[in-house]
């Protein structure tokens, strides 16, 4: 009987890898979507020209090594 136990508890863990592969697969999906609608275009843009601007440029730099500290 410890051998169906084991075989079950082996089919779990698939299941739950499996699972945990179609929701990323979900989110990914929604995400892709999102990026294409005209609010995910605005967004993106808004990212750019935040990115381009050497103030916010900075003020990432300087988050950036701060988080790096705490590591």
């Amino acid at each position: 009987m410890s051998g169906g136990a084991v075989g079950t508890s082996t089919a779990g863990q698939n299941a739950t890898s499996s699972t945990r592969r179609n929701v990323m697969a979900g989110v990914l999906d929604r995400i892709k979507q999102f990026a294409r609608s005209p609010q995910g275009r605005r967004a993106a843009e808004q990212v750019r020209r935040a990115a381009s601007d050497p103030r916010r440029r900075a003020q990432a730099q300087e988050m950036l090594r701060r988080f790096g500290k705490r590591r």
